[in-house]
């Protein structure tokens, strides 16, 4: 008898134990008093301070959000604390009840009880998440998946319209110095929002950081763009003239003239047949891809996003913005050319640095569009303001870079 209490009294002093039992409660110490230790919110986000290394600044270091991974650890650990104890208790009262009725009143009742407490064993809870997988523009689409991610975890992930490099933390440790310049050059408040919730949503996929900085088209081009009776209009990736009716509902359908090319065969013939119907005095038509020259390319001509210079496709005139103009004037520029923003920025440099027209350049084609092509712009003429704006759709397709020079009434 002696002997079996001297060994249970040598396993209570086990050396294992006591160690367990005070990281157990060193652990909770530190989860109760987070808000007191941390210097840091856990959920502010600092792109400065990206996956910094651990130092005395940052204990544990930094996340890609340059969130303090120290303080969020503590502040997850009173998440994980709550949820153990609740995980426990919960179940323990409701079972004492259940079970009170069940013995007591028996029959239908003690059986119903036994199937859900069958049910629940044979199936454990589990964590839903959504991922959203296509991409929509579309009113009653994009509520339907606000609705879904205000209940559930909903993630959409940030592809690129053209294939390439993904948007992550390599990435942005590649392209930190040029985030940083492109940041520091917005014109806006706005821009800044958009730029920071476009790297938060690229990072994490999480819709709420699309939907609080997104606004409509009037607000640019009613504040930023302010088209004009008189704009001479040179429209790249025309489709089927969609943009052009677009910039004509702000100028009550007046032009001084208007330049389109389009190089999909079957969206040109939509433009033209449009344009002959709605269109009078100066316009110029051009089945042509957008590039910094004037050339031939394979083009993969699908009438949609997949259309675009592809290794396979069929041999397509190219021309440069500049060399169609020749000169001749513009002063409000579109560009939408499926990923060949840079080259047909290349092809219009004379036109931008002699007319200075105002801008819209699609920004999301390629994983760096949104920072690269503001610096371009600056580099051909620091004149420009530029803004960023993002319209609604998921993922973050539809940004936008909007540049307009100090003298253009803004």
């Amino acid at each position: 008898m002696k002997q079996a209490k001297r060994k249970k009294l040598k396993k209570t002093h086990a050396p294992t134990l006591w160690i367990g039992l005070f990281m157990m409660g060193l652990l909770v110490v530190l989860a109760v008093l987070a808000p007191v230790i941390c210097p840091y919110d856990p959920l502010e986000q600092n792109l400065a301070e990206f996956l910094k290394a651990p130092g005395a600044k940052h204990l544990f270091g930094t996340d890609q959000l340059g969130r303090d991974l120290f303080t969020r650890t503590l502040y997850a650990a009173r998440t994980d604390l709550w949820i153990m104890v609740m995980a426990e208790i919960a179940p323990f009262i409701i079972g004492i009840f259940l079970g009170m009725a069940a013995g007591y009143f028996g029959g239908a009742i003690d059986w119903l009880v036994g199937m859900a407490s069958d049910t629940f064993i044979a199936f454990p809870f589990y964590l839903l998440v959504i991922v959203i997988a296509f991409a929509s523009q579309r009113p009653e689409v994009l509520e339907k998946m606000y609705a879904l991610d205000a209940r559930f975890d909903v993630v959409a992930p940030d592809v690129p319209v053209v294939p390439g490099p993904v948007f992550d933390a390599d990435f942005v440790c590649a392209h930190q110095a040029e985030l940083e310049q492109a940041y520091g050059l917005l014109a806006d408040s706005q821009s800044q929002r958009v730029f920071m919730d476009t790297v938060r949503f690229k990072l994490s996929g999480r819709l709420q950081y699309l939907r609080v900085s997104e606004t409509d088209k009037d607000e640019v081009f009613h504040t930023v763009l302010r088209p004009t009776s008189a704009e001479h209009f040179a429209d790249l990736g025309a489709y089927n003239g969609d943009t052009i009716r677009e910039l004509l509902s702000y100028t009550h359908g007046t032009y001084a003239s208007i330049t389109a090319l389009e190089p999909d065969r079957r969206s040109f013939r939509k433009l033209s047949a449009w344009s002959e119907q709605n269109l009078s005095g100066t316009v110029r038509l051009v089945q042509a891809g957008a590039w910094c020259e004037d050339t031939m390319l394979r083009f993969s001509d699908q009438a949609g996003r997949q259309s675009r210079v592809a290794a396979k496709g069929r041999e397509t005139q190219m021309r440069a913005l500049d060399s169609v103009l020749d000169g001749r004037p513009c002063t409000f520029l579109k560009m939408d050319v499926e990923g060949a923003e840079r080259e047909a920025i290349a092809g219009a440099e004379q036109t931008i640095r002699q007319h200075r027209p105002k801008l819209n350049i699609a920004a999301y084609h390629r994983s760096e569009d949104f920072f690269q092509l503001p610096l371009l712009i600056h580099t051909l003429c620091p004149d420009y303001r530029l803004y960023l704006r993002h319209h609604p759709y998921v993922p973050a397709w539809d940004t936008n870079l909007y540049a307009v020079v100090n003298n253009a009434g803004n």
